[in-house]
């Protein structure tokens, strides 16, 4: 009796060791999944917070880029966003890595997306994408390190560059049209007929009186558009109604509307009854341009606008969109991340459609939209009469909403700046 009460005993203190084994087995591999699943989300986590580093400094590089081909300046934008994130409150292991050295932002151009092929841009060959690598960023482990000599580390990188012409679904549109010149853009280094970056004058005659053909622009019969009020407003501020693609068929507005537009687009200029305040960079040339009985553009006082034959801009013309835009590449450089008023950035820069006029009757006259120019106000509008006078550039960098072909092309179509896949990565 007493050998089997010690056999039974014993047998219950074996069976009480077997489950403490199993149970600290257990408990540490409780405690490995719940460190590897910790190690998981911390990783995740920084990831997750270096590929958005990585997308807006991207996004500020091209930005600059795109509007004046300065690699220098989209280089600083870039190195000034990833330093400001850097400072951000939950980016310390970034911070860390950054100013250790361990992390080294490598900044890439290329002119092609696929394949991104990295090369010195230069005026003679410009960039169209940039891309912004940020690779391996080491941080800590609360379980991986038991298991594995390998250091935890994330990597990023983002492509961004102007996005295909946008040809539908186009917003944010003013409702006024220009007349083609030449019905394909791209001509001979020409936008529908009208020189890149050359300044030309467009006139809006009051009346139904005058032939809409090239060098005219017209007003459009949009939906909403009531009176002269809410046409002042929608020049100066850009219409919210229906947006437009190519190829749709609009109809232009007839009647005597003068005075709303040239209030409306100077609006972009001089504050309107307290409504969007206008843009930041208010200058104009001195002397202003004018028009002369000749039909050509002169110097206000004396003097012809002469452009040259190369970049379409008479050098004795003392404002353009030069120095606007390097207007705003410095106050973009000094805070790429800014958003002090952004209503009143670019307030002088829009978007238009192109329609083929051909002479038409300037009543309401259905025509076809050809595509979309971007135009640049380098002066107040000028009242002479019965017209209305609009000096404006034709430039090749506005962005605006809308839908875009797949196939890129190169040219003064709208565009917006747009972040791609980075095909060297699935996970960018």
């Amino acid at each position: 009796m007493k050998r089997q009460r010690r056999f039974k005993s014993a047998t219950r203190q074996r069976q009480q060791g077997v489950i403490l084994a199993i149970g600290m087995i257990s408990m540490v591999a409780i405690l490995g999944i719940i460190g590897l699943a910790l190690d998981g989300g911390h990783m995740l986590l920084n990831k997750t917070r270096l590929q958005n580093i990585a997308d807006t400094a991207a996004l500020a590089g091209a930005r600059v880029y795109t509007d004046n081909d300065d690699v220098a300046g989209a280089e600083a934008a870039v190195t000034k966003v990833i330093a400001y994130s850097a400072a951000m409150s939950g980016n310390g292991i970034f911070q860390s890595a950054l100013s250790s050295g361990q992390i080294t932002p490598l900044i890439e151009f290329s002119q092609t997306l696929v394949p991104f092929t990295p090369f010195i841009p230069s005026a003679a060959a410009p960039a169209r994408f940039i891309r912004v690598s940020l690779d391996n960023m080491n941080m800590d482990s609360w379980f991986a390190h038991i298991v594995t000599d390998t250091q935890l580390a994330v990597s990023a990188s983002a492509v961004s560059g102007p996005s295909p012409s946008i040809t539908s679904n186009v917003c944010d549109l003013a409702p006024m049209m220009i007349c083609a010149n030449t019905p394909k853009p791209y001509a001979d280094g020409t936008s529908y007929g009208y020189p890149n970056n050359g300044v030309i004058v467009l006139k809006h005659a009051a009346g139904d009186s005058s032939p809409i053909g090239p060098g005219n622009f017209r007003l459009l019969n949009l939906p909403g558009l009531q009176g002269g009020k809410d046409l002042r407003d929608a020049l100066a501020n850009g219409y919210d109604g229906n947006c437009m693609s190519v190829d749709q068929v609009m109809d232009t507005k007839p009647g005597n509307t003068v005075g709303p537009v040239v209030k409306g687009l100077n609006a972009r200029f001089d504050q309107l009854n307290g409504a969007t305040p206008p843009d930041y960079d208010d200058r104009e040339p001195i002397p202003a341009l004018a028009l002369n009985d000749a039909g050509e553009i002169e110097f206000k006082g004396g003097g012809v606008y002469t452009p040259d034959s190369e970049t379409n801009i008479d050098p004795t013309l003392t404002y353009h969109y030069v120095e606007y835009q390097t207007f705003y590449d410095n106050k973009y450089s000094d805070d790429p991340l800014d958003n002090d008023s952004p209503e009143s950035w670019h307030r002088r820069l829009l978007a238009v459609p192109v329609m083929e006029c051909n002479g038409e009757d300037a009543g309401t006259t259905p025509m076809q939209v050809k595509g979309f120019a971007c135009i640049f106000f380098v002066q107040r509008v000028v009242q002479k009469g019965n017209e209305a006078q609009v000096f404006a550039q034709i430039v090749s960098d506005c962005h605006v909403p809308g839908a875009f072909k797949q196939v890129p092309e190169v040219g003064t179509d709208p565009t917006k700046v747009i972040l791609y896949k980075d095909h060297r990565r699935v996970d960018s």
